[in-house]
Formats: structure tokens, sequence, C-alpha cells
């Protein structure tokens, strides 16, 4: 018995690219990409720090999805262009149809953009909905509606000068 042999690197097929890095082109192995979502993964959010630290991994992760899945639909187009099949129909459409195989990947990579956005947008309506309007009431003094009794306080419309009755 042999030793086994990747998938797809059979005599006579060229041999699968390196893996590790995080370049297109289909390599495996562990990238960026892979760490970032298991540093998502460990976020248990329990503070506006975790928060925080969740919208910026969210944000990393789109942008590294979305250069990979545009770099890897440009990669396709290019390759697929070059494919010389035994059809008569594979001469100059050849480019055209790699162009709308490519185009698939290139429009998940706009929609891995909107992944990257939706959690900086998250952090922003965080701060807009819960602490502005927190550090807005500490700052400002809280009065109760109802004093109560109070000496040297100014005299109510009902009553004369220096706090005497109308009567």
């Amino acid at each position: 018995m042999g030793t086994p042999t990747p998938l797809g690197s059979g005599p006579g097929k060229t041999p699968p690219p390196p893996s590790g890095g995080s370049g297109g082109g289909g390599g495996g192995g562990t990238t960026n990409l892979a760490k970032l979502i298991m540093q998502l993964e460990k976020i248990e959010i329990r503070n506006d720090r975790d928060l925080y630290q969740y919208a910026r991994l969210t944000r990393a992760i789109g942008m590294e999805l979305s250069m990979r899945m545009a770099m890897d639909g440009d990669w396709v187009a290019a390759l697929l262009g070059q494919y010389k099949g035994k059809w008569y129909t594979f001469g100059a459409q050849s480019k055209i149809r790699a162009k709308l195989v490519g185009a698939h990947l290139r429009a998940g990579a706009s929609a891995a953009r909107v992944v990257g956005l939706s959690g900086v947008k998250m952090y922003a309506s965080f701060q807009k909905h819960f602490v502005k309007p927190e550090i807005e009431a500490q700052n400002k003094k809280v009065k109760p509606k109802d004093k109560g009794f109070v000496i040297g306080d100014k005299p109510h419309k009902s009553a004369g000068p220096e706090g005497r009755s109308a009567a």
C-alpha cells in the first residue's frame, strides 16, 4: 500500500497549491480568517468592551473575506478564460462565460463587505442608543418633582412676599 494522495493530485495532475498564509488561490491550512473566526467564537458578550471586540472582529472578518473572495473571483475568471474545450462554442465565448462565473464570487465579496460594515454599525448604534444617554444622564442634575419642605427656596406664586400667605 502506498501513501494516500490528496484529492485531485493523482498521476498526471498538478499538485495542490501550498497551504498557509492569507493569500488567495484556494490554499488550505490555518489562515488569518480562520484565526479571526475562532476568536469571534470565543467572545461572550458581557460588557461594552466585549461588544467593541466583537465589532472589531466582525469588521476584520468582513474585510478579509471580501478581499479573498474578490481576488479568487478574478483568479477563477482568468483561469476559466483560458479554457479551450472540445466544443466549438468555447472559443471567444470562453472569456465571457468566465467573467459571468467570476462575477458570482465578486458579488459574494460585496456581501462580505456588508458583514464587516454591519459590525461597525452595530457598535455605533450601541454608542448612540446606550452609552450617550447614560453619559447625558450622569451629567444632568436630576431634580426631584416633589421637593417636600425646603427652607430658603424662593416663594411659590400663591404665597405673598417672603413666603407669607396672600390672604
